[in-house]
């Protein structure tokens, strides 16, 4: 059975992204994700890392509902608590609300008073923004929309949201944004391709990521301690672009199992990135995978090579299976 399993271990994975990537057109882009229209439009997950590598800051703020249109006596008016209104507007703005939701039923499908929200997502942007009780997950009513949070401790202890487009989670500071979180994509969503991209110290740590296409991953700790499920590919670097300051162990202690019959590209750039993590892939899937520490701001080499069905390098080790 698992001869049948063809692995290509590429000296310079990011080629096949570049190459992917200057077959795309950008025209066929609807919209930056994660813009108004929620969601990227690339032929392929590859070309969307690709792209993100080099704008997923300035995008992650493209048709942001800023806190600067709101007063500084507005921001002090903001109250805390699970506001319903401003779940529906998409727009849970502010430091401590949205927080501690207990919705059930009806009232957990958002928004409650509409097919969509007014951009086409749900924005959490503060600190300590955005909360559940435990036992009471949220959903969105209609598929084709984005979950964004910003900021620290955003999205976290617990966020659990279904029948997601796209996610999009970062922070420029202390971090754990999206940690113990959980996101289940929309299958077959004909508005979004499903891509997560988690930015800063410890997003997206000890989270559960369901049905994703592909995963973009920075910054200390980023990914860390959590169970994925893909098709395409996975770019994971040492290095934030949202707090460069704080970097490494990346994707590390996590489980990513590639679910569909493809060529998928896996980068784990930077120190101990991919550390002690397991990748399950189909068989005759086609893997073009890299390790690599001298990535920009990272230090030393790395050698690949397979041991007994473990492949290992100096940053650690990532067991291999085909399923």
């Amino acid at each position: 059975m698992t001869s049948m399993w063809l692995v290509l271990i590429h000296a310079l994975g990011l080629g096949l992204i570049d190459e992917i990537a200057a077959n795309t057109d950008p025209s066929d882009c609807s919209t930056n994700f994660p813009g108004s229209a929620s969601c990227d439009r690339y032929h392929d997950g590859a070309a969307f890392l690709q792209a993100m590598q080099s704008r997923s800051q300035q995008t992650l703020g493209a048709d942001r509902v800023d806190l600067e249109i709101l007063s500084q006596g507005a921001k002090k008016t903001l109250r805390a608590g699970c506001d319903i209104n401003m779940l529906n507007d998409g727009a849970c703005i502010g430091d401590d609300v949205c927080e501690g939701c207990n919705l059930l039923g009806a009232n957990a499908d958002l928004p409650t008073n509409d097919q969509f929200f007014p951009n086409r997502e749900l924005r959490c942007e503060g600190n300590r923004t955005c909360s559940q009780v435990v036992g009471a997950p949220l959903a969105f009513v209609s598929a084709g929309q984005a979950m964004v949070c910003i900021g620290d401790a955003t999205c976290t202890d617990v966020w659990f949201i279904s029948n997601v487009g796209a996610v999009c989670c970062s922070s420029a500071n202390d971090g754990d944004t999206c940690s113990n979180s959980s996101f289940n994509l929309t299958v077959n969503d004909v508005l979004c391709q499903n891509d997560v991209c988690c930015d800063g110290t410890r997003v997206c740590t000890n989270s559960t990521m369901l049905e994703v296409e592909s995963l973009l991953c920075r910054g200390l700790l980023a990914c860390s301690d959590s169970q994925v499920i893909l098709e395409q590919d996975l770019y994971c670097n040492a290095t934030s672009e949202f707090n460069p300051s704080s970097s490494g162990s990346t994707c590390s202690d996590s489980t990513f199992t590639f679910v569909v019959n493809d060529t998928h590209v896996v980068d784990c750039l930077g120190d101990f990135v991919c550390e002690n993590s397991n990748f399950s892939f189909n068989q005759n899937s086609a893997i073009s995978f890299e390790c690599d520490s001298e990535a920009p701001g990272t230090g030393g080499g790395a050698v690949l090579g397979e041991r007994d069905g473990c492949w290992a390098h100096p940053m650690g080790h990532g067991m291999f299976s085909a399923m």
